[in-house]
C-alpha cells in the first residue's frame, strides 16, 4: 500500500483546462473497463446524486464528469433510453453512459458505502445481483484503508477484513518495507497488505492508546484488550473483544491481535468433526453423572470449541454448570463463568475448591497445570461431578503418563476418568474448486493403504463400513485365514471404492486464497477409558496399554485422518501438515 497523496480528480484538470474531456474519461475509464476510482471528484457524486433523494430508483451508475451540461455517467448494464430520459429531466442535463466491468462497479459501490469509523463483519454484497460476492481481501482492504482518515479508521479497517475473512488473529509486523498485515484464517497466515513505515509507527501506538498500554514504554512486552462492536450478518450489534500483545523487535514493536466474538459461533456437537462412531461413544461419556473428560492437544487445535459445544450441549434448566477459565473466550448462556485472577489469589485450584461448594453438577476447568488442580479435579469427578478439563499432550494415550507425572493418586485417577479426547484441526477442501482426486502411490503409503492389511484396520479406516465389514469378519465370509483376520485381497472390490472412490483436492480460487481449502474439522482420537483401561492405567505398563487398545478398535488420529481424506473432506497433505509424524508412522496403533 502506497502514501495516499493528494491528487487532482479528472475533473478539476478538465476545469483547469490541463486535458481535454476526451483525455479525463481515458484517465478514469481504461479500455478494459476500470474506473481509476482515486481520479472521481466528490463533487460531481453529490451534484449528481442530489437530484435523486431515493437513489434506489436509479440504475447502476458512477458519475464520472459534468462538462458543458453533459453528465458523464460511468455503468456496468445498458440502460434504456426512457431511463436516460428520466436522469436527464431530472438533472437538467444530457446524459451519456461510459461502458465499465461489473467489478469496478462493485469495488465503487462498497468504497461509498464504507464507514471507516465502525467495525462491520458482513459479508460483501454484489450490488447488481443481491448475492454474496467473492472477496480478493487483499485488494478490498487497501481500498478501504484508502478511505480512512485517521489512524482509528485504519485499525477498524483492517479488523472489519479479518472479521469479514473468518481470521482468528492480526499480524502487525515491522519490515523493511513498512508495516506488514496479516491474517491468520483457517490456522494459515496470509499476506495481506503493508502499510507505509511512518503511517504503521501512529497505527501501533493508536493500537496502544485503544488498550491503555504505555505508549512511551517500547523496550518490553505487553498485553491489554479492547472490547467494541461490530455489526453483524443480521445488522445487529455483537460484542467483539480483543486480545492484544506487542513485542519488541527488531524495527519497531510487533502488534498480534486476537479476535473474540462475544456471538456463539458453536451449533452442534455433530458438526465438529467426530466420526459416526467416536461421536456415539463421545455423547454416552457426557451423560454421566460422574466422572472426568480430559481435552488434549496443543493451543490452536480447537479445543476449547468442542469444550464449549460439549457444554452448551449439557446444559438444561435440570444442572448446575460452573466453569473456571483462564480467559473466558466467550460467554455461554445458562452456564456460570469465573475468571482465573492469580494476582487476587483466584487460581484454577482456589476456584475449583469454591466452585464446590456452589452445589455444581458439571465442571470445567480450563486447563490441569499442577498436582494441587489436578488432585482436586480428580476427587471433584470422584464425588458426584462431571469434570471437563484440558491437558496438553501430543495424543489422548500421552494424556495418562502426563497425568501420573503431575501427580494424582493413579488408582483414584482411573477411578475418576470416562475418558480422553485428542485433537487437530484440518483445513477441508474447498467446496467451490474442489475436484475428485486419484490417490498416489505415495499418498497411499504415507497412510498405510499401500499394502495388504487386514480387514479390522481398513473397516475402522472407512467409518461407514464398520458394521458390513464387521459382520464380514465375524461370521467368516470370504477368504478367512482361519484365525479371524481377512485380507485386503479377499475385499478388494469395495475396499478400493471406499479408499479411492471419494478422494477429493482443490485446485485453488478466489474463495479460498488459492489454496485449496476453506472452514476447518477436527480430527479427533478418542480414548474411551472402560475397566480393563482402568486397570491396565493403575497397573499396566504404556506398551501393554498400546496393545490392548490395538486389538479393540481404537480410534486413533490415523484411523481418523484415513477416514477423512477417504471421504473427501481434507488431503494427505494437510493430514500430514496438522498430525504428528508418530500418529501416521506409528503402525502400532492401526
Amino acid at each position: 500500500m502506497s502514501t495516499s497523496t493528494s491528487v487532482l480528480s479528472a475533473w478539476q484538470l478538465l476545469r483547469n483546462r490541463e486535458i481535454t474531456c476526451q483525455e479525463a474519461l481515458e484517465r478514469l475509464v481504461d479500455k478494459r473497463g476500470i474506473v481509476n476510482l482515486q481520479l472521481l471528484d466528490k463533487e460531481v457524486a453529490y451534484r449528481f446524486f442530489r437530484e435523486f433523494p431515493d437513489q434506489k430508483d436509479l440504475p447502476p451508475v458512477i458519475p464520472l464528469l459534468l462538462w458543458r451540461n453533459c453528465y458523464y455517467l460511468a455503468s456496468p448494464i445498458d440502460i434504456c433510453a426512457d431511463e436516460m430520459k428520466k436522469m436527464s429531466d431530472r438533472t437538467f442535463s444530457d446524459i451519456r453512459i461510459i461502458a465499465i466491468a461489473e467489478k469496478s462497479y462493485s469495488a465503487w459501490y462498497h468504497r461509498e458505502k464504507i464507514d471507516p469509523k465502525s467495525i462491520c463483519g458482513t459479508k460483501l454484497i454484489n450490488p447488481l445481483t443481491g448475492e454474496l460476492e467473492e472477496e480478493d481481501v487483499c485488494a478490498t482492504t487497501e481500498l478501504y484503508l484508502s478511505q480512512a482518515a485517521d489512524q482509528i479508521g485504519r485499525i477498524k479497517t483492517i479488523i472489519s477484513g479479518a472479521l469479514r475473512n473468518r481470521a482468528s488473529d492480526i499480524h502487525l509486523e515491522p519490515t523493511g518495507e513498512g508495516l506488514r498485515v496479516r491474517y491468520r484464517i483457517d490456522g494459515i497466515l496470509r499476506n495481506i497488505t503493508t502499510l507505509p513505515a511512518d503511517i504503521g509507527r501512529r497505527v501501533v501506538v493508536a493500537i496502544k492508546v485503544m488498550c491503555d498500554m504505555d505508549i512511551a514504554e517500547s523496550r518490553c512486552p505487553q498485553d491489554g484488550r479492547i472490547s467494541e462492536q461490530y455489526a453483524g450478518d443480521d445488522d445487529s450489534n455483537v460484542g467483539l473483544d480483543l486480545r492484544v500483545s506487542t513485542l519488541p523487535c527488531v524495527g519497531g514493536e510487533k502488534v498480534v491481535i486476537r479476535l473474540l466474538t462475544s456471538k456463539n459461533p458453536f451449533s452442534s456437537l455433530e458438526k465438529l468433526g467426530f466420526s459416526q462412531r467416536s461421536l456415539s461413544v463421545y455423547k454416552s461419556l457426557l451423560r454421566q453423572p460422574q466422572g472426568m473428560i480430559i481435552f488434549t492437544g496443543p493451543t490452536g487445535s480447537g479445543k476449547t470449541s468442542t469444550l464449549y459445544t460439549s457444554l452448551l450441549s449439557v446444559a438444561t434448566e435440570n444442572v448446575n454448570v460452573v466453569t473456571v477459565e483462564d480467559p473466558v473466550e466467550y460467554v455461554l448462556p445458562g452456564i456460570t463463568q469465573t475468571q482465573v485472577n492469580e494476582r487476587a489469589g483466584m487460581t484454577f485450584a482456589a476456584g475449583l475448591r469454591a466452585i464446590l461448594r456452589q452445589d455444581p453438577d458439571i465442571i470445567m476447568m480450563g486447563e490441569i497445570r499442577d498436582r494441587e488442580t489436578a488432585d482436586t479435579a480428580v476427587r471433584a469427578a470422584l464425588t458426584g461431578h462431571l469434570v471437563l478439563t484440558t491437558l496438553h499432550t501430543n495424543d489422548a494415550i500421552g494424556a495418562i503418563p502426563r497425568l501420573k507425572d503431575i501427580g494424582p493418586d493413579p488408582a483414584l485417577m482411573s477411578d475418576a476418568l470416562l475418558g480422553i479426547v485428542a485433537q487437530r484441526l484440518v483445513r477441508k477442501i474447498c467446496p467451490h474448486c474442489g475436484e475428485p482426486h486419484t490417490p498416489t502411490t505415495e499418498e497411499l503409503q504415507i497412510l498405510g493403504l499401500d499394502r495388504p492389511q487386514t480387514l479390522p484396520a481398513i473397516s475402522l479406516a472407512v467409518s461407514n463400513s464398520i458394521s458390513a465389514y464387521g459382520s464380514a469378519l465375524n461370521n467368516g465370509n470370504g477368504n478367512g485365514n482361519g484365525n479371524g483376520v481377512q485380507t485386503m485381497t479377499a475385499v478388494t472390490p469395495s475396499i478400493k471404492h471406499e479408499i479411492q472412490g471419494k478422494w477429493r483436492i482443490g485446485r485453488g480460487c478466489s474463495n479460498c486464497f488459492n489454496s485449496g481449502y476453506s472452514g476447518r474439522e477436527a480430527v479427533v482420537e478418542l480414548l474411551d477409558v472402560n475397566d480393563t483401561v482402568r486397570e491396565l492405567i493403575y497397573e499396566g505398563t504404556m506398551t501393554q496399554l498400546q496393545r490392548y487398545l490395538k486389538k479393540n478398535g481404537f480410534v486413533s488420529f490415523r484411523t481418523a485422518a484415513i477416514e477423512k481424506v477417504t471421504q473427501g473432506i481434507t488431503t494427505v497433505e494437510e493430514v500430514q501438515r496438522v498430525l504428528p509424524r508418530s500418529a501416521l508412522y506409528n503402525q502400532n496403533m492401526g
